[in-house]
């Protein structure tokens, strides 16, 4: 039986030791509720296994697996670094996790988000945003730009939630709004997840399609569309709900020197209702009569749009905000 160090955690030197057994190896972390260190040489893995709290915990990271499991007959969530040349580096976050909740009293689900948004901030960099993060604001603002000209300033910056990390990017009138933006000349664009296309109840969910593409003269940075949209909000009472979504979609003032590509619309618009017909994964496509089915843990995937014709009759006020002039 593998003695428990003097501290909370096992340091990394014993870290190494276990992995280099190449055996699996289940560790106690002191404290309440329980939660045990395991080492999975077969997966491969190294994780924390805890009481399932009922806060359903979820990550978007590519090698951070979280997935509900059935063990020592009762049900626990496992949280797991799932790439071997990460394990060392990554331990430290499972600790971190495994404190908030034993030392800390957070929820799973808390405990989780808060770890993994600290280390983003410590990470982060000031100086710029990827392409794709980019191009994806360019396009958001460009719709708001159209909206705040078509339903009035007030009612079209609280219509903009995509920064709120809700579903959707857009909602009002009793609808939501699905805004994809590409650079590529095909109309292509990445789905994140299943219940991204995925109609709340009782609404409609409606698509827009934008294209763009990068120009020498002649575009717009996504620096410059920031101010054209701060010039439109104004003084008016959403202002600081403008500056507030704007901060949380990771815009900062400091990009504006550094990111200096000029961005021009490759083509108009398009809209498509998203319905039986309009390409997209669902939750209920994916319950296929196996128990390996609760395996899959994450869907990232894309469509292509491209020469499927706009919807013929949008509701009137998103046909004349992709319609306007920009």
């Amino acid at each position: 039986m593998t003695d428990l160090p003097p501290d909370r955690h096992l340091d990394s030197r014993g870290l190494k030791a276990c992995l280099a057994t190449s055996a699996p190896v289940e560790i106690p972390i002191e404290g309440t509720p329980p939660i045990r260190l395991f080492i999975d040489p077969y997966q491969p893995a190294v994780g924390i296994r805890c009481h399932d709290d009922g806060s359903s915990p979820e990550t978007e990271l590519d090698h951070l697996r979280v997935r509900t499991i059935h063990h020592d007959g009762t049900p626990k969530i496992e949280i797991a670094i799932t790439e071997q040349a990460l394990f060392i580096d990554g331990y430290p976050v499972l600790c971190a996790i495994a404190d908030r909740v034993q030392l800390g009293g957070s929820r799973l689900a808390s405990a989780l988000s808060e770890t993994v948004r600290f280390l983003g901030q410590l990470l982060h960099r000031t100086d710029g945003m990827s392409q794709d993060a980019e191009i994806g604001l360019f396009g958001e603002l460009l719709f708001l730009l159209g909206l705040l000209g078509t339903v009035g300033t007030e009612t079209g910056v609280q219509a903009w939630l995509g920064p709120e990390t809700e579903e959707h990017d857009f909602s009002l009138r009793g609808l939501d709004l699905e805004v994809k933006t590409t650079s590529a000349e095909r109309r292509r664009h990445w789905i994140s997840s299943v219940s991204q296309l995925e109609a709340k109840p009782n609404r409609d969910l409606w698509f827009v399609s934008q294209q763009v593409t990068q120009t020498g003269t002649g575009g717009r940075t996504l620096a410059e569309l920031v101010e054209v949209v701060r010039t439109r909000v104004g003084a008016s009472t959403v202002r600081t709900l403008f500056e507030e979504r704007l901060d949380a979609s990771g815009w900062r003032g400091t990009f504006a020197t550094r990111l200096r590509r000029q961005w021009l619309r490759r083509s108009e618009a398009a809209t498509y209702r998203v319905d039986t017909d309009f390409p997209r994964l669902s939750e209920p496509a994916l319950r296929l009569p196996t128990t390996a089915t609760g395996r899959i843990v994450q869907v990232r995937y894309e469509i292509d749009l491209t020469g499927v014709p706009s919807a013929p009759n949008p509701p009137s006020f998103i046909r004349t905000a992709v319609r306007m002039e920009r």
